[in-house]
């Protein structure tokens, strides 16, 4: 088994997989080199993990902390006269993808959005627009075994 944080990650990718825009252009790494034949495309990470101290407790299994784990999916369009409605497109597709997703909402009591930053990259061959969604999952594991979800 895994620690619970690369599950949550996992199913993030899985609910972003097979979107209209993006497809199958769905990565999961920190590092990565994106092509621009491959865009649009989703770069999903795990960007840190906090436990809520007043909300963990101990419990007739050991004591439970509960985890806040921000998630981020990086949109990545091409820059165009109409990036900013494609990137808006992606969010909102994504934005669904994760509320309505029954195997990552089984995972978590809760993921929220958080924020997004919307950018424009202009390092590479072409400008590239980045949407950076920011999302808030709570879950809970024992302090002695962070790969299962309680």
């Amino acid at each position: 088994m895994s620690h619970a944080r690369q599950q949550i990650r996992e199913a993030v990718v899985a609910a972003v997989t097979g979107l209209t825009t993006t497809g199958s252009n769905v990565y999961e790494s920190r590092i990565f080199n994106l092509d621009p034949a491959n865009t649009p495309a989703l770069n999903v990470v795990t960007t840190s993990e906090e436990v809520d101290e007043e909300m963990s407790s101990r419990s007739s299994s050991g004591f439970l902390l509960v985890r806040e784990l921000g998630v981020e999916i990086s949109a990545f369009v091409m820059a165009s006269s109409d990036s900013d409605d494609l990137v808006d497109t992606v969010c909102a597709e994504v934005e669904a993808a994760i509320a309505g997703n029954a195997a990552l909402q089984a995972l978590v009591q809760e993921i929220t959005l958080r924020s997004t930053e919307i950018e424009l990259l202009a390092e590479g061959e072409r400008p590239i627009a980045k949407a950076a969604i920011t999302f808030e999952a709570i879950y809970t594991t024992l302090e002695n075994d962070a790969e299962v979800i309680v």
